[in-house]
């Protein structure tokens, strides 16, 4: 096994163990403040400056872990035509982009099927271990994130209720 692709996979483990999860969720939905909200990040590695120095502002904190983000995935992942595949269809407005050439690209035959249908059955079922399919996942999986993250930031700030927190999340999703 190439010895980048064994790097990759330990490295993209370590960060998928600090994804939220659903308990960390509910616990930003339960603060009862913006700064309590953000301190459950705090746990899960997001940026400590970028935290305590937003102000209460949930945009510094999610554009310093989407830089991270986007980041280390362009650094891990070994098909560029898959780097940009990803980038337009969860980072940037897929609609001003036609990915469609760039798909026919991507050397995995799973990822590829993945595009064109938008079959997400790996997200849930697993990828494989050592494959572009486990950092494909972490990084969708991080863009979701990075949204629930923002909406409930937000919802503290705005000291919106629990359920209406919930509310907005469901519609996000």
């Amino acid at each position: 096994m190439d010895p980048s692709a064994i790097y990759s996979n330990a490295i993209i483990s370590t960060y998928e163990s600090k994804l939220l999860g659903e308990n960390r969720i509910r616990r930003m939905i339960a603060a009862t403040c913006f700064s309590e909200a953000a301190r459950v990040l705090f746990e899960c590695g997001y940026d400590e400056n970028a935290i305590l120095n937003s102000g209460e502002n949930e945009d510094l904190i999610i554009n310093k872990e989407l830089s991270k983000t986007v980041a280390l995935f362009k650094k891990l992942c070994p098909d560029k035509n898959l780097v940009q595949c990803v980038l337009a269809k969860y980072f940037e407005d897929a609609r001003t982009f036609d990915i469609k050439p760039l798909v026919k690209k991507i050397s995995n035959p799973r990822i590829r099927k993945f595009f064109e249908t938008d079959d997400e059955s790996f997200l849930t079922h697993g990828a494989d271990v050592f494959s572009l399919e486990k950092i494909l996942k972490w990084v969708i999986l991080k863009q979701r994130e990075l949204k629930t993250v923002k909406t409930i930031l937000m919802g503290r700030k705005l000291g919106m209720s629990r359920e209406r927190i919930r509310e907005l999340l469901r519609s996000v999703k």
